[in-house]
Formats: C-alpha cells, structure tokens, sequence
C-alpha cells in the first residue's frame, strides 16, 4: 500500500512538471509584419501566454528591439484592435473536388461572414487553387462585389496546386499599396495535399515563407476515415501554418463558421509597436531585426530579416516652430542652414547619381517587333525616369556589359551578373543570379524564382524601380 502511494505521489509529480514544461513552451513571441519606413518601424507581433493565449496588454518597458547591431528605442505599444488599422485578408479558396457540395457551401457562407463583419479598414482578395491557381479578385472593400465573388465559386477542379496557391497568396500578401492595410493574413480550408506532380514543393514554400513571412491561419479538413496518409497532409500543413506565423485549425469538434471566427479573432489579436529607428546606420541592406519581450519571468524573443530603405526615399520633416529664432546671431544661423542644405543638396546628388541608372545599356524595342511580354520599368529616383522592356527569352540585369543585357556599369553594388527577369505566358518572374549583394522583392531578399505583380518594387545594388506589367 506504502509503495502504491509513492508511486501516485511521483505519477503525479511528473505530471504537474509535463504542465508546467508544456505551459512554459506554449508562451511565445511571434513577429507577423514589419512596415519597412524610417525613423520611425512600426512592428506587427503577437504574444502568447504560457497557456497559450494572446496576452491583452504590453508595457514598452518589457520589450527590447534591435536593428542589426543598433538597439531601437519603443516608443509606444499598443493593441492591435486599437490602432485603428485594417486587415488586408488572403482567402485561398480550394476548388477542387476535395470538398463536397455541402462542406464547400458552409465555406462559402463562413467566407461572407467575414465579409460582412469587415471594418472600413479592412480589405480581401480571393485567389483559388485547383488545377491552376487563379486571382479572382485583388484587395476590395466593397463587400457586395465580394460577396458575388465568393458565391461564384464552385468546386470544379480535378487537381489540387495547393503549394503553388500558398506561394501566390504570399506574394499577394507582400504587394506594395499604400492603399492596402498592412496586415495580411491569409486563410485557407484544405485537407492539405498537393497532388499536382508538377507544382513546386514543400520545401520551396518553406524557404518563400522564411524570406516572405505572411501568416497563415490554415483549417484542416478530411473525410472519415482519418488515413495515416491524411494525417500526414494534415500535419505538413499545420507545420506551415505556425512556420508562417500564422495557426492550424482542425474541422470537427466545431461549426465551420465558428472556427473561421476564431480565426478572424486570432488575426486581430496582438499588438503594434513602433520603434525608433533614427539611430541605425546601414540602409538598403538585410539587417537582423530582433523582438524581446519579458513576460511571467521568462524573456521571449523573435526575429526576422529586414532591409531598410534609404533616407532619401522618404520625406524630410519640417523643424518644429519652437526653436529660437531671434535676431541675436542671424549671421550664423544663416551660414549653418545654408551650409547644411548645401551638404544634403550634394549628399542626395551622389545618391542619386548612383542610383539612376544613366549610363545604362537598353536592350532596344523595333517597331516591327511582335513582344508577348511588355513590362515597363520606373527608376525611383529625383527623375522618375521610365523604359519599356520586352521579354522574349531572359534579360539579365548587371554590370558586365557581355553577359547582360540590362547594363548599369555605374552601380557598384551590382554584380557583373545580378539578377534575371523571365516570362512564362504573361507571368513575369525575377531570379537572383547568385549575386553579391541580393536581390529583393518589395524588402524581402530572393533567393529562388519569384513571380512578380504589378507595382513590385526591386531593388538591386543602389538601383531602385517600379515594375509595371503589360499584356500586349
């Protein structure tokens, strides 16, 4: 009897500790979005408790921020519900015949609930996934064109390009707009498997997810019985979904429409931080950004890459109007504001000397040529200067005048062959050339072929443009 208690005294022992070890790992920290802008970053994030649950309040004093080597100053947090900011949502929709007539129907519904509990903040775009992947609607706040969008859809598709979806979705989820909130959040309803032998793989995704971090929230479905085969798609895609960012729902225990609230509260959990940025040093360069967070004694962190463009790309602010203007040293005054205005005249001319691309060789246009892709390229800079560029096989951007066809011998951060534009139809792709010093597609660094949208930003070196895509 003696021996029987000892033994429930340790089983119960180990368990508290199982608890305490399993509430210790729940408590995380978890970077969703980081608006790219100076002096001031603002920082996207979450914080879960060591139940698991999205902690309600934060005080600036228990976080920490760094950029590169440089530490940050927080100057404010704040919930997110509170910002007054929107949520730019990702519906991937999977049309294939996965789901039954019934089960695509309460998506249907679940999907216009969304719609219609939308903020004046907030935007959706819906793209589906089957046998191919296809935008059918880019951002919109109108709810009644959504709406009709969404009722539209039908299960139809023999296939189910579920990887190639997830990668459209993030690039759909790094689109530049001013006009677009920026949080994205993209949400899907899959049983997780790819059955398309010639869509790209897990792994690919992987990587897109660790240089593009879009948050995923993903709901799992599956049709009884539960198959170790299906249980593996289902796990692939609860993987992606929390490497994302994001969170992996399963259909089941709860109503279709009660889970995808969940995960409407779930997004909008979390809070925004904005740092002080005006210390840091290095510009147009992948830097470390790195989040601490002290929280129940433990000190959680998370980090992701960042490149923060120049100070020449935004707007200078006007000195505040209570500095001391009198009369007393006008003479000096004078001399300082001119000289220092002289120093930022010269200082923004080197910039952009080296960032226009005057010495450039142009692949030339005739006029008699039939082109299937058409892009036009807008170089950011004092100028705004344009080209129009015709992709009939590659062109190759660099320095090396016999190896590329886009030649910028001015720019010294490029390398002699930088990086590729290709088209397949009228996609437009972008390949990093194992350069030097990166590629990046609106911030986030490249490192595998990249389908571009309308409006993307591309830098390369001190090169900086707009890409414009037109279907002849």
């Amino acid at each position: 009897m003696k021996s029987i208690k000892i033994l429930l005294s340790v089983t119960i022992c180990l368990l508290l500790l199982v608890h305490v070890c399993l509430a210790s790992s729940m408590a995380a920290l978890r970077i969703k979005k980081v608006e790219r802008s100076w002096p001031q970053v603002k920082v996207y994030f979450d914080v879960l408790n060591s139940f698991g649950q999205p902690e309600q309040q934060l005080n600036p004093s228990s976080m920490s921020a760094k950029i590169g080597n440089s530490s940050v100053a927080i100057k404010d947090i704040i919930p997110f519900n509170e910002s007054g900011d929107g949520v730019a949502y990702i519906f991937l929709v999977d049309i294939s015949k996965s789901l039954t007539e019934a089960e695509f129907s309460q998506m249907r519904g679940a999907l216009n609930l969304i719609v219609d509990t939308m903020t004046e903040h907030d935007k959706v775009a819906i793209i589906t996934f089957g046998s191919t992947v296809q935008v059918v609607q880019t951002y919109s706040n109108e709810q009644e064109i959504l709406k009709q969008k969404i009722n539209q859809l039908t299960a139809t598709d023999d296939q189910t390009q579920l990887y190639r979806g997830l990668a459209k979705a993030m690039e759909m989820g790094h689109v530049v707009d001013v006009k677009v909130p920026q949080r994205r959040a993209i949400i899907t309803l899959t049983d997780g498997e790819d059955d398309d032998d010639n869509s790209i793989q897990q792994e690919q995704v992987f990587e897109k997810m660790r240089l593009e971090k879009v948050p995923t929230y993903a709901i799992g479905f599956y049709r009884a019985p539960l198959t170790v085969h299906k249980q593996n798609h289902l796990h692939k895609l609860s993987e992606l979904a929390n490497f994302s960012g994001g969170a992996y729902f399963q259909t089941g225990a709860k109503p279709i429409n009660d889970i995808y609230q969940e995960v409407v509260k779930n997004i909008k959990a979390g809070f925004v931080a904005t740092l002080d940025a005006s210390n840091i040093s290095e510009f147009d360069t992948v830097q470390r950004m790195e989040l601490q967070v002290s929280l129940d004694g433990k000190q959680l962190s998370d980090s992701t890459d960042v490149r923060i463009p120049s100070k020449d790309k935004f707007k200078s602010t006007v000195p505040s109007s209570n500095q001391n203007t009198g009369s007393k040293q006008p003479t000096f005054g004078w001399l300082f504001w001119g000289g220092g205005i002289i120093l930022v005249l010269a200082a923004v001319t080197i910039v952009l000397t080296r960032r226009k691309p005057e010495t450039a060789k142009i692949p030339a246009i005739s006029e008699s040529e039939v082109c299937d892709t058409m892009i036009t390229l807008l170089f950011n800079g004092q100028d705004n200067e344009t080209c129009n560029l015709c992709i009939k096989d590659k062109i190759i951007f660099g320095r090396d005048k016999h190896l590329s066809q886009f030649v910028i011998e001015t720019d010294e951060q490029l390398s002699g062959v930088h990086c590729q534009l290709t088209s397949e139809g009228s996609m437009v792709f972008m390949t990093d050339l194992a350069s030097t010093n990166g590629t990046f597609v609106n911030g986030m660094p490249i490192t595998t072929k990249v389908q571009l949208q309308d409006g993307d930003i591309i830098n390369i070196g001190a090169t900086e443009f707009t890409i414009y895509l037109n279907k002849s």
